[in-house]
């Protein structure tokens, strides 16, 4: 599990968040794993625009009010 993903401000907007994230979700897609869920803040537009380049769907979690779900299910 990985708690948190963070670029550093003098390296953002140089596509390091997506490698990461992307590898994040082949390493979980190579291990078996069903699908990744990740949680942003309402404000984090940048990482939501992300999450839905990668293919990751809005999802209403109940348990998670201060931000947005996000799921990525595997085929």
């Amino acid at each position: 599990m990985v708690r948190e993903i963070l670029v550093d401000l003098n390296f953002q907007k140089q596509g390091f968040g997506k490698q990461l994230m992307s590898m994040c979700v082949e390493h979980a897609r190579d291990k078996g794993a069903v699908g990744v869920v990740t949680e942003t803040a309402f404000d984090n537009i940048p990482m939501q625009k992300l999450c839905e380049k990668l293919g990751f769907k809005k999802w209403e979690n109940p348990q998670w009010k201060k931000g947005i779900t996000y799921k990525l299910v595997f085929n």
